[in-house]
């Protein structure tokens, strides 16, 4: 019985959400070609069906009044998998939930992370490190 992001946010206090980050979107950094689509293709696709710019939503709300940050994935969006701004989302919203001392929901359901965007992170890693 799979919920959809929306669906888990509205298990959430009538109004309480407030969405973080919606604007970061993955983009093809690498120039990913695959004899099967062209990667700009599927996540715009992705877009369309699900109305996201990615697979993860992060925000903050309450439950019985109680404030917290979330984050939620949604399947529907290329399996859920993480690319590059579904990572940037959940280092964000770690970051304001450990500022605010608020804690941390997570609902997860990733089928792993993007081929067409695994290089880049691991450059971006090993620069980083």
């Amino acid at each position: 019985m799979r919920l959809t992001a929306r669906e888990w946010l509205g298990l959430l206090d009538d109004g309480s959400f407030v969405e973080f980050d919606a604007a970061l979107a993955s983009v093809n950094a690498l120039g990913f070609v695959s004899p099967r689509h062209v990667y700009e293709q599927k996540l715009s696709e992705s877009r369309g069906q699900t109305g996201l710019n990615d697979a993860l939503i992060t925000g903050s709300g309450a439950i019985d009044g109680m404030p917290l940050c979330l984050s939620v994935t949604e399947f529907e969006f290329i399996g859920g998998s993480m690319g590059c701004a579904y990572g940037e989302r959940l280092a964000r919203v770690i970051e304001r939930a450990a500022d605010a001392r608020l804690p941390l929901l997570t609902i997860n359901a990733s089928g792993g992370a993007r081929q067409e965007e695994g290089r880049w992170r691991s450059s971006r890693w090993q620069r980083s490190t």
